[in-house]
This record gives structure tokens, sequence and C-alpha cells, in this order.
């Protein structure tokens, strides 16, 4: 038997799982291939900064993202020691109006795979 992909990614982090799931979408067979079967904390969390945010939520990420591990932050604030050096409201001073969004990574990951998956991707 042989299988034909039109995409295949190589790693279902943020960037493999997100264009798997939206080329599924538009009717591409997508094959994503991920070493771990279970994704596990690195020390890392993951922060996008408000065009990503813009971005995700033109590529139908967002709400779940949002739903299941996201947290939307609003300001960015500097300090120096104990000393505020800056504090940014993201909402009142960015074209797009929102603020930076964060998550934990292995959750983000199991997430967006998981939406691959259900646009059609194969994943393995």
């Amino acid at each position: 038997m042989t299988l034909l992909y039109d995409v295949i990614t190589v790693g279902g982090g943020l960037v493999g799982s997100a264009i798997a799931k939206c080329l599924a979408e538009h009717g591409y067979r997508v094959l994503v291939l991920e070493r771990e079967r279970r994704f596990r904390d690195r020390v890392r969390g993951e922060q996008m900064h408000p065009w990503g945010v813009a971005e995700a939520r033109t590529l139908g990420l967002y709400q779940r993202l949002a739903d299941t591990c996201g947290h939307q932050t609003r300001w960015w604030t500097t300090y120096q020691g104990a000393t505020l050096l800056r504090r940014r409201d993201f909402v009142q001073t960015t074209p797009h109006q929102v603020g930076s969004f964060n998550f934990y990574h292995p959750d983000m990951q199991e997430t967006l795979m998981c939406m691959a998956a259900e646009a059609g991707a194969e994943v393995r």
C-alpha cells in the first residue's frame, strides 16, 4: 500500500501542528511526524506577541488555546531589580489592540496536535 501526502511536517509543535491543521482544513493530505508520545515540560513556557495573537485568531487557533491553556496578558512590565522601568499597555499601544498571550508549552502542543488531527491530518 502506498501512502501519498501533499505535505509532511516534522515536529508537532506550534508551527508544525498549526500548518498541518490549516492545510488539512483546505483539503491537503497532511502527515505530522512527532517523536514525543506525551509532551513534557522543558522548563519553558511560551509568549506570543500581539501580532502573533492576531495571526492565531486568523488561523482559527486562538480560541481553543485560550479555552484550554492560554492566558491573555494586557501589560508588559519591565523592572530593573525592584525599580519599575516601564509599564506598557498592549491593548492601547498596538495596532491589533490585544495583549500578549501566554501558555504552558506542553499543553499548547497537545492542543494544536489535536486540532490538526481533528482537521484531518494524520499524526504519527
